[in-house]
């Protein structure tokens, strides 16, 4: 069979640092490695480069679009709602696959579209204004004439058909997954140097992820402080850019003075493994998350989670983590208390962590991947 010609959208893997950048970047590869991969045809919007972007990416080659994000994003939607087809403006392809929701309408052609989550219905205060009215907008749409819909896990597949009407029998659930060489228990010879970058200093509690209000940061500061009322000594590294509506949080930190919370700011991607291993948790207390990656890599590593017991997160997590209501405070310390004291339970999480996090492989995701891009252009032909 001859290989899909794919139109993929790598915008996010050259222009961002966070969740959605990692699952570009991660599918391509994995994608490029299968012993019979698609033929890819990047393109993506106008912008400067992230620093972290791996030359492989930029050396395939991709068109560029005339517009930065938020242009583009104006332009797809106002095609969706005047049914004026842009499919011209995209590289020549099989299947164009849309990897963080943005889409115009494509006429004929045949569409794939990715949705990691939809907080911005189920939970809209995580999102700014214009975002919500985008992508109220445009989601739904570009999901209706999509050939397929391919989201990260069963959470995110029944809240898009209950919120937004898309029809179940066109998701996919492809979760997804984590580097198996770089994410592993074993120490690396930079680990120190890696903590010494940001000043990180053992023994410490770890949250990584942007700094926004669906991260439930206010209550994870509440439930610490809990905690050093008890008399743990422990540090909290909140590490993650900042994303919007993270000045509260500031706020709160400004006030602080014992120096037990540090900010550390993004983390280079090279140095994400040894934070959690030297962590002596990963506290995760998401409001709502599509999938939650740091919560799969840190089990990888072997580093014990506490994480909500909502959205997708139990389906990474499993038996293999504490999980826990992200809105009670006492009951997140309590799990925060006992990863640190209880040796039973800390064993436990930190030999549990990794045989969890073997069922997540970027390898399985691009061939799950691979399978939606066949069975969509098949769709074509029946």
């Amino acid at each position: 069979m001859k290989p899909p010609r794919v139109a993929i959208d790598v915008s996010a893997g050259l222009h961002e640092g966070a969740g959605n950048a990692r699952y570009v970047r991660e599918l391509i590869h994995a994608l490029l490695a299968l012993p019979e991969p698609p033929v890819l045809l990047p393109y993506a919007t106008a912008g400067p480069i992230d620093i972290e972007t791996p030359s492989w990416l930029l050396g395939l080659g991709r068109k560029e679009l005339r517009w930065r994000d938020r242009a583009w994003r104006a332009l797809s939607l106002s095609s969706q709602i005047t049914g004026i087809p842009l499919r011209k403006l995209l590289p020549e392809a099989d299947l164009v696959h849309a990897t963080n929701s943005i889409v115009p309408r494509l006429g004929g052609s045949p569409s794939v579209i990715t949705v990691q989550d939809i907080t911005f219905v189920s939970h809209p205060e995580a999102h700014s204004r214009l975002s919500r009215f985008h992508l109220r907008r445009m989601v739904p749409r570009a999901c209706r004439r999509a050939r397929l819909v391919i989201v990260p896990s069963r959470a995110t597949a029944e809240e898009l058909a209950r919120r937004c009407g898309v029809d179940p029998s066109k998701m996919r659930v492809v979760p997804d997954g984590y580097d198996a060489a770089r994410f592993t228990p074993r120490p690396g010879q930079d680990d120190a140097a890696a903590l010494a970058r940001y000043g990180i200093r053992a023994p410490y509690l770890l949250f990584l992820g942007t700094l926004e209000p669906r991260k439930n940061l206010l209550r994870l500061l509440d439930a610490f402080a809990l905690l050093r009322e008890q008399g743990l000594r422990h540090r909290l590294v909140l590490a993650g850019g900042l994303g919007w509506g993270y000045q509260p949080v500031l706020d709160r930190l400004a006030t602080g003075e014992d120096g037990s919370v540090l900010r550390a700011g993004r983390v280079a991607d090279r140095d994400l493994p040894a934070l959690y291993r030297r962590a002596a948790a990963l506290v995760y207390p998401s409001l709502f998350e599509g999938f939650g990656l740091p919560v799969l890599e840190a089990m990888a590593c072997g580093t014990p989670v506490v994480t909500s017991n909502t959205s997708s997160l139990p389906e990474v997590a499993g038996n293999a983590a504490l999980t826990v209501p992200p809105e009670d405070v006492p009951a997140l310390a309590e799990a925060m208390h006992a990863v640190l004291t209880d040796e039973g339970v800390a064993r436990r999480l930190r030999a549990e962590g990794p045989v969890r996090a073997m069922r997540f492989t970027w390898r399985e995701t691009a061939r799950g991947t691979a399978a939606v891009y066949q069975e969509a252009i098949s769709l074509g032909t029946r």
